[in-house]
């Protein structure tokens, strides 16, 4: 790191590239991820995150657990990684109980509070031996890679890492923190369904920080009534400030952009050029694109529901007028119950369709995501007894063969 540079370090749950079985590297999926590559393209900094599989901890163990170089899959940017070995069952205490199933429904109003949530023994012990577990087992990585540096700063990321600010604090008051959380900040009756004791360890370690940063100001404002509400603490709505004992703690909207130069590389390259042949020589009169997740939030059904009824209304388009490619990021597929909710997408007494599925997780490699896409060619056959919709079955599709 240059001598004129203030130590920067990022955490997050899943880092920048993760390692196969011969030790290439891919990048890393999800949302965080893409954002922060555009920030550590332009600034020396190590990332810090969860190793998220065997050849992840074989990487990170061939350098005796500390952080390394490594380059990104593109070619384009150096990284310094830190990939922390977990414990497995406290990891998946940690993301598989608490992180997805409570904190994620929370902050997405998606609690049916008349049945869930049922927080039992199982569920806090979660929270103290898989989720406070790996936090720590993060935290203990941050203040290792600070040793020696003066004035650092510690950028943290998302839901999966609320109580790691506290751990930091404790050992490096002198480190400048800053949260940024990802995803919504739901008023304060919902955060009453956890535990207090829970609830407070989050709100705690929250206000460890300097600046927690939010996507919009409605989530910055909920933020805010939930410390005075939840905490009971002295808050200033006007100016964004949290007073918590004798530090102020900045509350800020930061919409988060994209690093549109790379973006307009990769829509610039060979391989996109050949998917869009490709997508051109599909198409139909009308080419409809979606890209989701299969989690509730998207409300992926709901979007299937909605082409339903457009064909509904509009049956001039049932003969082979519209296509619609969906594309689909499996990133909480793991989590438990999830099946249950995508089951319905491929349930004949819900929704008659069928689609030929094929992969692109290699084209979108370039992009950072790894998707599992359905090609849903709507040259639909539908009954006219029930609001349901028939694809025919399109032919396989086999990706371009990548150019050398």
């Amino acid at each position: 790191m240059s001598s004129d540079q203030v130590p920067l370090v990022l955490v997050s749950n899943r880092g920048p590239v993760t390692f196969d079985a011969s030790g290439e590297t891919h990048r890393g999926s999800g949302g965080v991820v893409t954002a922060l590559t555009g920030l550590a393209s332009y600034r020396e900094a190590i990332w810090i995150a969860s190793a998220m599989s065997e050849y992840d901890v074989k990487a990170s163990r061939e350098h005796g657990e500390r952080s390394f170089p490594v380059r990104s899959p593109a070619g384009d940017v150096d990284f310094r990684v830190r990939l922390v070995v977990s414990d497995p069952d406290a990891y998946d205490r940690f993301y598989n109980v608490v992180a997805n199933p409570m904190l994620w429904f929370i902050q997405h109003y998606l609690w049916d509070l008349s049945n869930a949530p049922d927080i039992r023994r199982e569920e806090i012990e979660a929270f103290e031996f898989g989720y406070n577990a790996v936090n720590e087992d993060l935290a203990h990585a941050v203040v290792q890679e600070l040793e020696g540096a003066e004035q650092p700063v510690v950028m943290i990321h998302d839901y999966h890492l609320y109580t790691l600010p506290g751990l930091v604090r404790r050992a490096r008051p002198d480190a400048f923190l800053h949260h940024f959380v990802h995803i919504p900040w739901t008023q304060s009756d919902s955060w009453r369904v956890l535990p207090t004791r829970i609830r407070e360890e989050i709100f705690t370690g929250l206000l460890a920080n300097d600046i927690v940063g939010f996507h919009t100001r409605s989530y910055r404002q909920n933020f805010l009534q939930c410390c005075r509400d939840l905490m009971d603490l002295e808050v200033d709505f006007d100016r964004g400030v949290v007073h918590y004992g004798e530090r102020e703690v900045w509350v800020r909207a930061y919409p988060l952009p994209i690093d549109h130069k790379a973006t307009r590389r990769v829509a610039q390259s060979a391989r996109v050029e050949q998917f869009e042949q490709e997508l051109l020589r599909r198409r139909r009169d009308h080419l409809i694109l979606r890209v989701d997740r299969a989690d509730l939030s998207k409300n992926v059904l709901r979007g299937f529901s909605s082409f339903d009824l457009f064909l509904e209304q509009h049956p001039e388009f049932l003969r082979g007028r519209a296509i619609v490619y969906e594309t689909d990021a499996d990133l909480l597929a793991g989590a438990p119950g999830f099946h249950l909710w995508t089951s319905p997408i491929g349930s004949a007494d819900q929704r008659t369709f069928a689609a030929t599925k094929f992969q692109l997780a290699k084209t979108c490699s370039s992009l950072g995501i790894s998707f599992r896409t359905i090609l849903c060619s709507m040259t639909c056959i539908r009954k006219p007894e029930k609001r349901s919709m028939r694809c025919s079955l399109s032919e396989k599709w086999t990706p371009p063969t990548p150019a050398n």
